[in-house]
């Protein structure tokens, strides 16, 4: 990853594989002239890291997680999948940075809450 990539994805998880150590995963919280600021899982604060040891975490598709989820068999487990969408960034909950600003209009045009055309 170069500083340029990682300022783009600010937010985003990242993997940190340095040379001869455990990957750790993490996400990008800023960038400077010659690191990239990654909060890694566990640890409270954001360090300072060197861009060539970073890489972007591929986020997972809703469908997998309705799969890891149990999707498809008998022990599927709704609220699971939704903690998993959220988890991954597919769902904002209330309270959640952007949640007031997101879309609340459907792909098929209806916003929740309105009144159905016709009913």
């Amino acid at each position: 990853m170069t500083l340029d990539e990682a300022r783009d994805h600010i937010g985003d998880s990242v993997v940190y594989t340095p040379t001869g150590r455990l990957a750790e995963n993490g996400v990008i919280t800023g960038v400077s002239r010659t690191v990239v600021f990654v909060k890694y899982d566990g640890d409270p604060n954001s360090k300072g890291t060197r861009p060539e040891d970073l890489a972007l975490r591929r986020k997972p598709s809703p469908m997998e997680l309705w799969k890891q989820a149990g999707g498809g068999t008998g022990d599927y487990d709704q609220q699971r999948y939704r903690d998993l969408m959220h988890e991954h960034g597919h769902l904002l909950r209330p309270g959640d940075d952007g949640y007031e600003q997101g879309s609340r209009t459907l792909a098929c045009g209806w916003q929740p809450g309105q009144e159905v055309p016709g009913s």
